[in-house]
């Protein structure tokens, strides 16, 4: 899904994309990134953190919960997506 978004996207763009995400979806993680440089233990610590946020996510779906957010989950799944591939770029 989030592949064909991802796709034709240079590393710079993938880098100002996954910022963005991050600052959206985990305001937490954002803070520590203007103090830090990205780097690949940065960004595979990152990835886990979203991953659990997905799934999480994925989970209050599949409840019914009604604080359930698609546009959240699409957006976690991109961010994954976007911090694995970044890691392993580095």
């Amino acid at each position: 899904m989030a592949g064909h978004v991802l796709a034709g996207l240079s590393d710079e763009e993938r880098h100002a994309l996954y910022l963005r995400l991050i600052q959206r979806l985990l305001p937490g993680l954002h803070g520590e990134l203007e103090h830090r440089p990205l780097n690949g233990e940065l960004l595979i610590r990152h990835q886990v953190l979203l991953q659990r946020a997905h799934d999480a996510e994925r989970r209050r779906g599949i409840a019914g919960h009604w604080t359930f957010d698609a546009n959240r989950l699409i957006g976690l799944a991109q961010a994954v997506e976007i911090a694995g591939k970044l890691a392993s770029r580095l």
